[in-house]
């Protein structure tokens, strides 16, 4: 069994399972990354998904108790992932599903990362819950010209601008800053831009230089 849960401080939402569930979610993970449905830039962001998912299931990650007694007891292995890169990710693999032949044992462990997704949201605030869902379903692919690198900014804005619960309030605004046409967005293409063509490089190998948050700070 999968299950989703918030950390205290609301950066980021466990997810746990026993070997065979993460063993599963890495294969489909892995199957995406390995197809032509999504472009390179968009796969490689999510491959990284797809490493901690093999960590965790290898018992190198997070790990929890699940039971109400000694009879049902079990150990679960997991990781934490950011908020922001969590719902990335699940739009990526509901992009994925859109251009390729998508089996019903995929499709329905898509759906069970997304009513994780619903469960863990709506614990906490059900209108944001109807939010991230509706842009999980109906917001507009991201195309082999977009910057993933804006999405890693717009994680350490979302773990900046507030604290504790507070936060989840960032996921309303995140989901209208990574869209293509956002203003904030065609900013940070173009200063992008401008610098790899300062550099001479590819403008997908422009970083943000501004350092993260301690994950000590979030509550990890």
């Amino acid at each position: 069994m999968l299950y989703a849960i918030t950390n205290k401080k609301f950066s980021a939402v466990g997810l746990f399972g026993d070997y065979y569930d993460l063993k599963d979610l890495h294969s489909y993970v892995t199957q995406v990354v390995s197809g032509d449905s999504l472009p390179a830039q968009l796969k490689e962001f999510l491959l990284s998904f797809g490493y901690d998912l093999r960590k965790a299931y290898e018992g190198k990650r997070e790990k929890q108790k699940l039971g109400t007694d000694w009879l049902d007891e079990a150990q679960y292995r997991g990781i934490y992932i950011y908020w922001p890169y969590f719902i990335f990710y699940l739009r990526l693999l509901r992009q994925a599903a859109s251009s390729r032949p998508t089996s019903r044992a995929e499709y329905a462990l898509m759906c069970t990362l997304e009513g994780l997704c619903e469960s863990a949201l709506r614990n906490h605030s059900g209108s944001l819950a109807d939010q991230v869902l509706r842009w999980l379903q109906y917001s507009s692919p991201f195309d082999d010209h977009y910057l993933t690198e804006w999405w890693r900014v717009c994680c350490r804005l979302y773990l900046e601008e507030a604290q504790g619960k507070k936060r989840f309030s960032g996921l309303s605004q995140l989901l209208f800053r990574v869209s293509p046409i956002s203003p904030e967005y065609r900013k940070f293409y173009e200063q992008a831009k401008g610098l790899a063509a300062k550099e001479n490089v590819s403008i997908f190998s422009v970083e943000d230089p501004t350092p993260w948050p301690q994950k000590e700070e979030l509550g990890y």
